[in-house]
């Protein structure tokens, strides 16, 4: 049985197959997908499978209806109050659809998809074949009858997708369950469908918003906003006018979202209707469609009318710039093109594919020729047809490019860095010529040498990064920058720059030349450093050397470069001292040491009995600390050194020999408070001053 015109069942099946179902949603378990309109005196609902499965199972053995009071008044019920409002709603028989499918056609889809026998993909295939083509076919009737469902809610009503509740009171809030009624041995489950609302939530159907239209040559193109409303409207129809008062629906079904994807919604419609004349007004407006059915309320109203389109495109013959650097322009235009248009105007731009701005208007359109002196370095030329009605029409673009023999102006504000890798990064202030081709760099590693360009093409960029080596002897650089336009007028290049190399080699080391013991204390001389950037020397003392390389502490840091000598006057009688020298540059690089000077003290004055120094080198990662000191006593016999905790007190920890000016603690806590005294007993048994000393650990 067919109860589908071929012709009208061809073009929604191609509808169909093109658009996504409202009801046909990708879901993540089959489910019944439930949606709800709320009227002033009754709630609609409306429900669908969301598989053909599970459509096909679910018409077989219907649905089974329950409501829910479960709010009053604004009070939610202790106790929810049930209310089966049907038993089993499913499909009404073949013979109840006979008579309005005769006027209905969205009625007749859906009876076709129900009941129809020749909704058919191919026929005659055996095995996995006819499989797959009886899962088409059921594809097919699926997507068919959702769609015209969603067009007629009396038509989705009869199919058993459909209920309207009038027992609604509007201080009464309801929970609607849809039970799909299939029995326990079947091999699909269906999840039941649920809806919650109450009269009290009843608004009107918005006014479809955003309509515009583009009018042309016996057409218009609409467009509306879709998007917003698309939970509201699922198809609209276009209403024409004449007068702008009496509206007629165009012909045919209503027009249709095409346009979605899985991941991009359509946010605009469109739709292009033909018009009979072009000297005729037009109004439209557009009216929504629900998924029940309903129709909104109509959107503003649009007019205009018909454009003639200009057929007749101007073309440039002739552009030369003459000897006063005039360029003279010639056109050819068809003579019948006179009349359709107002005039002509001539497009400058710096792009031959756009930015073009009229810089003469107004020319007459018997006008094939003209003169223009404001002549652009380089310069993209279009003749436009400006038509009484309808849209421009322009030619093709033309170069024209007048004798330049004058250079860019010399690049400005030249900056550079050298980084500790050897990159270099150049900076400069833009030339602001509308000819600029680039700029050429140019390099030399001896101040006075010729510089040399670093490439032969022309740089774009106003920045540039050179990569330099940093281990030669060559302690700066030197750069230049020039600029060059299109014709390939080149600048003159702008002062050197001249950036100084990071350093990272070390000094050569001073030479200890000699030494003299005197009253005051030892005095060392040597020669400093030859290197250029040095800007200090350091000297170094040990009073005894433990072995070779061993760590000398520092004894004093002379920055003036110029002093060779120093004395020592802290040195002690009888006592052998190691002296060295190093100097340092300006970056912190530090040479070796020099050569060691051995020194023996006897005729150094005594200073008191008091020890002058008393220091700890701490070393956190092996849990030990080194406790130092220094003096200018005689006769020592042994040293003192005492040792406490916290606030526990001090008591005798070690007894240090006499040549001996250091002692290494091992026996360490962390986050603990450490008290070290020292003093020093004499070969006569008197003892020093004390010396204290707290480390917090």
């Amino acid at each position: 049985m067919n109860f589908l015109p071929a012709n009208i069942y061809r073009r929604i099946l191609l509808i169909i197959f093109c658009c996504c179902c409202s009801f046909a949603q990708a879901q993540d378990t089959v489910q019944i997908y439930t949606k709800v309109r709320v009227q002033k005196d009754a709630i609609l609902l409306r429900w669908a499978a969301t598989t053909p499965i599970a459509w096909s199972q679910t018409n077989r053995h219907g649905f089974r209806i329950e409501r829910y009071t479960v709010m009053r008044d604004g009070a939610m019920l202790t106790q929810a109050e049930e209310k089966v409002l049907a038993e089993k709603v499913s499909a009404r028989p073949l013979n109840d659809w006979e008579e309005i499918v005769q006027h209905n056609d969205y009625a007749a889809v859906v009876a076709q998809a129900l009941y129809g026998e020749d909704v058919e993909l191919s026929g005659g295939e055996e095995g996995f074949a006819r499989i797959y083509a009886l899962s088409q076919e059921l594809e097919q009737r699926f997507a068919l009858a959702l769609y015209a469902a969603d067009q007629n809610f009396d038509v989705a009503c009869m199919a058993g997708w459909g209920w309207e509740d009038t027992d609604v009171k509007p201080n009464e809030y309801y929970l609607y369950r849809i039970i799909p009624l299939l029995p326990e041995n079947d091999n699909i489950t269906v999840e039941i469908g649920i809806a919650y609302t109450s009269t009290a939530e009843y608004e009107e159907l918005p006014v479809p918003i955003g309509l515009t239209g583009i009018w042309g040559d016996k057409t218009v193109l609409l467009a509306w906003d879709y998007g917003t409303l698309s939970d509201v409207y699922n198809s609209y129809y276009i209403e024409r006018s004449n007068d702008g008062e009496r509206f007629n629906r165009l012909e045919g079904i209503p027009v249709t979202n095409i346009n979605n994807t899985e991941d991009r919604a359509t946010q605009r419609m469109y739709y292009i209707d033909s018009i009979a004349d072009n000297t005729s007004p037009y109004y439209y407006r557009i009216v929504g469609i629900t998924t029940f059915g309903e129709t909104g309320p109509p959107s503003d109203t649009i007019s205009g009318q018909g454009k003639q389109m200009l057929t007749y495109v101007p073309h440039i013959t002739r552009s030369v710039v003459n000897d006063d650097g005039v360029l003279e322009l010639e056109w050819e235009f068809d003579e019948r093109g006179n009349e359709l248009i107002s005039g002509f105007t001539l497009d400058l731009s710096d792009n031959p594919n756009d930015g073009f701005l009229p810089v003469v208007a107004d020319i007459p359109p018997v006008s094939r020729s003209l003169t223009f002196d404001r002549l652009n370095a380089s310069n993209y030329f279009t003749i436009t047809a400006i038509p009484k009605e309808g849209e421009p029409a322009s030619s093709f673009p033309v170069l024209v490019q007048p004798i330049d023999s004058i250079p860019p102006a010399i690049p400005t504000g030249l900056k550079g860095a050298v980084d500790s890798t050897g990159i270099v990064t150049l900076t400069w202030n833009k030339n602001t010529e509308p000819d600029l081709l680039g700029y050429k760099v140019y390099r030399a590693f001896t101040k006075g040498e010729e510089l040399m360009p670093l490439f032969d093409l022309a740089w774009e960029s106003n920045t540039y990064c050179d990569t330099i080596s940093v281990h030669n002897l060559n302690s700066k650089v030197y750069y230049a920058i020039s600029a060059a336009d299109m014709r390939y007028n080149q600048s003159d290049m702008t002062p050197v720059l001249e950036l100084e190399k990071p350093d990272l080699i070390r000094p050569s080391s001073p030479v200890i030349s000699g030494y003299k013991i005197k009253d005051e204390g030892i005095e060392i001389s040597w020669i400093n450093s030859p290197d250029e950037g040095v800007i200090l020397h350091n000297i170094y003392r040990e009073r005894k050397r433990d072995s070779i390389g061993a760590y000398i502490p520092l004894l004093t840091t002379i920055s003036d470069t110029t002093i060779t000598s120093y004395i020592d006057t802290e040195a002690t009688p009888n006592t052998r001292y190691v002296y060295s020298v190093t100097a340092v540059k300006k970056n912190g690089l530090e040479s070796d040491a020099s050569n060691m000077l051995t020194a023996f003290t006897n005729k150094v004055k005594p200073q008191g009995l008091v020890i002058d120094r008393f220091d700890a080198i701490v070393d956190k990662p092996n849990r030990m600390l080194k406790l130092i000191w220094v003096d200018k006593l005689l006769n020592v016999r042994h040293y003192e050194i005492y040792k406490g905790m916290d606030e526990k007190g001090v008591s005798l920890w070690r007894t240090i020999p006499a040549n001996r000016y250091d002692v290494l603690d091992e026996d360490l806590y962390v986050s603990v408070t450490y008290k070290y005294i020292i003093r020093a007993i004499l070969q006569d048994g008197k003892n020093t001053l004390s010396k204290e000393l707290i480390i917090k650990y």
